[in-house]
């Protein structure tokens, strides 16, 4: 927001799980969580020893094909679970999986078709946790925050994913959303490094990719390359916490960038945990973290 609204303020940011669409983030997505973690009379629809069995699997099988020996995802966007193997059977197993909780696991990870992402394969110890806040996020934006008249609380049970209500949540985006256009934080110079991490669910990880490639195809592929760097997480959940590496210090690499021209490449990283492994977390386009 400050690069694309304020240009000339500073020289370089450090964005971190940037919300680059507040209003799509804080209706749709947030209501989504709720519609498919949740049920109305507030209980959770899946337990977190059910959460565990699928985060297990997800990991076993996604890190069995990425040779990910520690049970963190590198590159959870090309990982598609399958998780027809915890259906509950005739003689159902403790903590086996309905039809309707792979459905709502299986929307998760899809989103808001069309409109917004979902959650990576991954981040699934965090669903329960996100439910709360999602439900407390989106009964606020979409009780005072759409631009229409106020008529009560608004509940997230009750909001709709079509285009029309889509668009109807959406009427302070003009203020309120980070547009994809820093050309003039671009000319004078500025340096932008965006980080986001992989397990987030607080704001899909996603939506920082999809930001990067939207500059690419305003500016150029080369031109983003000289002042923009995404960093992706891997098992980093919002801002900081999970198993990945969630402290790297990006103020001294942009100000590397800013004040002696040094591009940032690969960065040293641990985690929060005393006597966490250290990491080197590269640009995205650069390859995993390891």
């Amino acid at each position: 927001m400050a690069a694309s609204r304020y240009p000339a303020d500073f020289d370089g940011v450090v964005a971190g799980a940037p919300v680059v669409s507040l209003t799509l983030n804080n209706s749709i997505y947030h209501a989504w969580i709720v519609q498919n973690l949740m049920r109305r009379d507030g209980g959770l629809r899946m337990t977190d020893a059910q959460l565990a069995r699928i985060h297990a699997l997800t990991v076993t099988q996604c890190g069995r094909r990425q040779k990910e020996a520690d049970g963190i995802l590198r590159r959870p966007e090309l990982c598609q679970p399958d998780l027809a193997s915890l259906a509950c059977k005739a003689e159902p197993v403790a903590d086996c999986l309905k039809a309707e909780d792979i459905q709502a696991a299986e929307a998760m990870y899809q989103g808001v078709r069309g409109a917004y992402f979902g959650v990576e394969p991954g981040s699934e110890l965090g669903w329960n946790r996100q439910a709360a806040a999602s439900h407390r996020f989106a009964t606020s934006f979409l009780t005072t925050m759409t631009g229409a008249t106020f008529k009560g609380e608004q509940n997230p049970f009750d909001a709709r994913f079509d285009a029309a209500s889509i668009a109807s949540y959406q009427g302070l985006a003009g203020e309120l959303d980070a547009p994809a256009d820093i050309k003039a934080f671009a000319e004078r110079g500025g340096k932008l490094i965006i980080w986001h991490g992989w397990a987030d669910t607080g704001v899909p990880p996603r939506s920082s990719l999809d930001y990067v490639a939207r500059l690419r195809a305003q500016l150029g592929g080369s031109a983003v390359e000289r002042f923009v760097r995404l960093y992706m997480l891997p098992g980093v959940e919002h801002c900081s916490g999970g198993n990945g590496p969630d402290r790297f210090d990006g103020l001294s690499a942009v100000m590397e960038w800013v004040e002696r021209g040094v591009s940032p490449r690969a960065l040293p990283a641990t985690n929060h945990k005393p006597d966490s492994p250290r990491w080197t977390v590269a640009p995205y386009a650069d390859g995993p973290a390891r």
